[in-house]
């Protein structure tokens, strides 16, 4: 993933990060901010003049539709069926 995205301390990932590392590296606010990739995913184009350019087009798209995944699987926690544990 490289440079790519920004957690909630606002810094650039370092070079090595994965996009686990990124993901792990939101905060919950961060998650459940619709703006946290809004002004970085791009339209992709049709034609790109390297593989590097194209495998860079859809990184701040995956970021964004990953946060908008886990924001949505959240959303759903109050309403999921549970059980106390009382005692072990």
């Amino acid at each position: 993933m490289g440079e790519f995205g920004e957690g909630s301390k606002g810094k650039r990932a370092a070079a090595a990060m994965t996009l686990t590392d990124i993901v792990f590296s939101w905060s919950i606010d961060d998650i459940f901010n619709d703006n946290l990739y809004k002004h970085q995913v791009d339209e992709i184009p049709e034609r790109f003049p390297s593989v590097e350019h194209y495998l860079r087009s859809f990184v701040y798209p995956l970021l964004e539709e990953t946060r908008a995944e886990s924001c949505s699987s959240m959303e759903m926690i109050p309403i999921l069926p549970y059980a106390e544990v009382t005692e072990l």
